[in-house]
């Protein structure tokens, strides 16, 4: 099996825990084993599109805190795919994307969820 180096820039979970600590929101109730869940999942997930790529790279950010909501995007994209003219609406260019989303947590409900 051959060797792959992957590109990677992943918050750590503790440095997400930080970040909505930092910005003022309290995470509550099962809030902290919802997050440990999905972002365990999301990683696997993105490995196993790493693993399909040539040249990946996977990203994981630390959340956009918003009035009503917090989102956490990620990705794994492969540089050796061509760049095309492919955005998505938020005018990301998503040609050499594998897999992206996000978890985002919902202030209101208290509730997290994981978007593709």
């Amino acid at each position: 099996m051959k060797m792959q180096i992957v590109k990677t820039n992943i918050a750590t979970l503790q440095e997400l825990f930080e970040a909505f600590d930092e910005a003022g929101v309290k995470l509550q109730g099962d809030s902290h084993a919802e997050l440990t869940q999905l972002y365990g999942r999301e990683l696997s997930t993105m490995f196993g599109y790493a693993q399909q790529a040539i040249k990946p790279s996977m990203f994981l950010g630390l959340p956009t805190i918003m009035h009503k909501q917090c989102i956490i995007d990620f990705s794994v994209s492969d540089s050796d795919r061509p760049v095309e003219d492919k955005y998505n609406w938020h005018l990301q260019n998503t040609s050499q994307w594998l897999y992206a989303g996000a978890i985002m947590y919902d202030k209101e409900d208290k509730s997290f969820s994981a978007h593709h």
